[in-house]
């Protein structure tokens, strides 16, 4: 079939190819379908072989290896185990320091550098987790149900930090899966 993986989430759906290129469909609020336009668009429902998610350069994404769908916006990570995000932007979700949302995918930083050795992305009802291979979460965006893992649910985080295994600030290890459903955020330990 060419399809190697699908992730919706309400009204946008993404559809990962066999070749690492990123289709969409379905809603386009807040930029969700990463194709360049911000506008408000049900066009990807209508067009039967979907639209290119494209990088700030206009070009479709390629070499992506997995794709979360949360709640108006998209995360990827590409072969070189780095995180892309796009779309809806409200609570952080980009995890760049701001709230303005982009209609492209852009690579998520921390600290100033490119996350590297990215295994797996989830995303819910604003808030992204991505685990990375030494079995750590990091996690950024809405935080107002403590679904970040930070000892705190007060305010939104706009940088990607660790989900916390303790009070001490010890960073949570041995994570094996994640997963995230609306404000509901979960780990598959070893």
């Amino acid at each position: 079939s060419g399809v190697s993986q699908v992730a919706a989430y309400s009204g946008q759906v993404y559809v990962l190819m066999d070749d690492g290129t990123l289709l969409a469909y379905g809603s386009n609020i807040n930029g969700a379908l990463g194709h360049g336009v911000e506008e408000f668009l049900f066009n990807g429902s209508f067009e039967p072989n979907g639209v290119n998610v494209i990088d700030a350069d206009g070009e479709p994404l390629k070499d992506v290896v997995q794709v979360a769908a949360g709640l108006g916006f998209g995360l990827a990570i590409n072969r070189d185990g780095h995180v892309l995000v796009w779309g809806a932007n409200t609570n952080g979700q980009h995890g760049n320091g701001t709230t303005k949302q982009r209609a492209y995918a852009q690579p998520v930083m921390r600290d100033g550098d490119l996350i590297v050795g990215a295994r797996q992305v989830a995303a819910g009802g604003g808030h992204s987790f991505v685990l990375l291979d030494d079995g750590t979460i990091l996690a950024w965006g809405r935080n107002d149900s403590g679904q970040l893992g930070n000892g705190q649910s007060v305010s939104d985080v706009l940088e990607p930090d660790f989900v916390l295994e303790d009070e001490d600030g010890n960073p949570l290890t041995g994570v094996q899966s994640i997963d995230i459903f609306g404000r509901l955020s979960m780990a598959l330990m070893d």
